[in-house]
């Protein structure tokens, strides 16, 4: 860790700068980082626009590798111990994918991880399935009632005329602010937990529950409102969970389509 600090010092001193790392690609590496963190050590960022096999290393490009180094906390077993192959208290990730999935892992270990080290919970896991349950159901109800068998479907907006339409675009941008604000700091136990909160509560719970005999009757503005938060928090939940989110996104109409 030393000799990269040493490395990002020196090209700080050498040129302008950096550019920050995106909160995208941060994102992005949410998910592997935590899958990492069961065996502890250091992750590291590779360079942005580094091309597959290569390095990025400052010998043989003239520039730091990485801007961001993220420091994870080890995962112990359930009882508090250290995970040990010798002592039966390694939880295989493999196994965990069979049994749950592998977005109902990733995000356990992202809405269990923190800056001190963390105790598996095989609650959290179950929490990301649930979660990825309820995405999918969610998602089927709206795309077989919004979209109609025949004739074009309606373009994915915002609607504004009703209280409750304008209620959830609201809370709908918070929940962007605040997971987007989670992920910048690298605090993705917050990010996973918001990303929860707002589509298990405010979408599914009180705003599909409401909109949902509008839906049901065919009105155009529920359903353009619905195809339009289910496409804005599938692109939020991609980075957390890559699997499910892109395979409902498949799904939603599109001109073209």
């Amino acid at each position: 860790v030393r000799e990269l600090l040493r490395a990002e010092a020196a090209a700080e001193h050498a040129r302008p700068e950096p550019s920050p790392t995106p909160s995208w690609r941060r994102a992005a590496l949410a998910g592997a980082l935590a899958l990492a963190a069961a065996a502890g050590g250091v992750a590291v960022a590779a360079p942005a626009g580094a091309q597959p096999g290569e390095s990025g290393s400052l010998e043989f490009t003239g520039e730091a590798p990485f801007s961001d180094v993220y420091v994870h906390s080890v995962i112990q077993a359930p009882d508090g111990r250290r995970m040990s192959k010798s002592l039966g208290t390694g939880i295989d990730p493999l196994d965990e994918i069979a049994e749950h999935g592998a977005d109902a892992l990733r995000f356990g270990l992202l809405a269990m991880s923190s800056t001190q080290d963390v105790r598996f919970s095989q609650a959290r896991v179950q929490q990301g399935r649930d979660l990825a349950n309820k995405m999918w159901n969610a998602s089927r109800l709206i795309l077989l009632n919004a979209i109609p068998a025949e004739g074009e479907a309606v373009a994915a907006k915002p609607a504004t005329n009703l209280v409750e339409d304008r209620w959830i675009a609201s809370r709908l941008q918070r929940a962007v602010g605040s997971t987007t604000a989670s992920i910048e700091a690298y605090d993705f136990a917050h990010a996973a937990l918001d990303l929860y909160e707002f589509f298990w509560s405010e979408l599914c719970d009180w705003y599909l529950e409401i909109a949902k005999p509008r839906l049901y009757d065919g009105d155009e503005d529920a359903s353009a409102s619905l195809l339009w938060v289910l496409e804005q928090v599938l692109a939020l939940a991609h980075p957390l969970m890559p699997f499910v989110s892109e395979e409902i996104y498949s799904y939603l109409p599109r001109p073209e389509s």
